[in-house]
Order: structure tokens, then sequence, then C-alpha cells
């Protein structure tokens, strides 16, 4: 595939991606606004954003791995991509002064790590318990197992801050 469709292909992938991101965020005001019917048509919008990043993704990368594969290319390949991409980052802002998203995508890359510890790079498998709770931060990310604790180690948010994944 030619460098320029790559980069169409990229730019389509994360435009598409982020409205679905904002259309969740947007879901969840008119939620708690009250407006149930509106929360459910943008949940049906994001989803549908998401098929359409998933297919934008396909075209990029090719089909995603085979079931017995996906695990060790999340956890060896993305979530590494991830922490390396904060850290370029994250040097870029601090040559240019911005202190507050230092602060941010250092945050988003201390929770990016956590997840890490899911995996077992030995056994190239994850361990779950079969009752195993997930809870995670609204505001950095980060993901507790069984229970919220009572303050965020990564940004201090309050207990409250953190959603049960369902």
């Amino acid at each position: 595939m030619s460098t320029t469709m790559n980069t169409i292909l990229y730019e389509v992938y994360g435009l598409i991606s982020n409205s679905a991101a904002r259309k969740k965020i947007y879901s969840r005001q008119a939620a708690k606004k009250g407006h149930a019917e509106v929360a459910h048509l943008l949940r049906a919008m994001m989803e549908s954003e998401a098929v359409q990043a998933k297919r934008m993704y396909h075209t990029m990368r090719g089909r995603i791995d085979k079931s017995e594969e996906y695990l060790s290319t999340i956890f060896e390949k993305e979530i590494q991509d991830n922490i390396d991409a904060y850290s370029e980052k994250i040097q870029a802002a601090e040559q240019a002064g911005m202190t507050s998203v230092v602060h941010a995508l250092s945050q988003l890359r201390a929770a990016e790590k956590i997840l890490l510890s899911f995996y077992n790079r030995q056994t190239k498998d994850v361990t779950i318990d079969k009752d195993m709770k997930y809870f995670v931060c609204r505001f950095c990310g980060y993901v507790s197992r069984n229970s919220a604790p009572e303050k965020c180690p990564i940004c201090t948010a309050d207990k409250e801050r953190f959603n049960e994944v369902l």
C-alpha cells in the first residue's frame, strides 16, 4: 500500500475513532441528565463508528490475529507501542513547555503500564478469576481488580470516579 494511501487510512481511522469516543462521552452526559433516548441513540451511533473504525483498521493492518495469538499481540505489541508513543509525546510536550499536557500524558502512560500486569509473558496468557471484577478510573483510565480503590493511585481521583466494567 502506498504511503499516501496509508496516511489517508490512518487519518480516517483517527477521525472515526475520535468521533466514536466523543459519542460515548456525550451518551454518558445525556444519560446523567435524564435523556435516556438521546443516550441510546448516541450509543448506537458510537457502535456504528466503532464498526467503521474496525473496518479501517483491518484495511490498514490486515485481519487481526487468530484467537490464539491476540493476547500476545495486545500485550507484547499494542500496549508497548502505546507506552512508547506516550513517551515520545511527553518529550515533545516537555520541549514545548506544555506542563499540563506532560502531566496528563504521564498519567495515561502510567495507566497503560498497569495493563501489562494482567499478562504473563512466560505463559503468554492472562490469569482470570471467574468472579473477577474490574473498575476503571474515568479520569485517567487506571484499571483496578476486584474493587475500586479509595483514591486512584495514578491521578488521586476519588472512588466515585470509578466505573465497574460489566
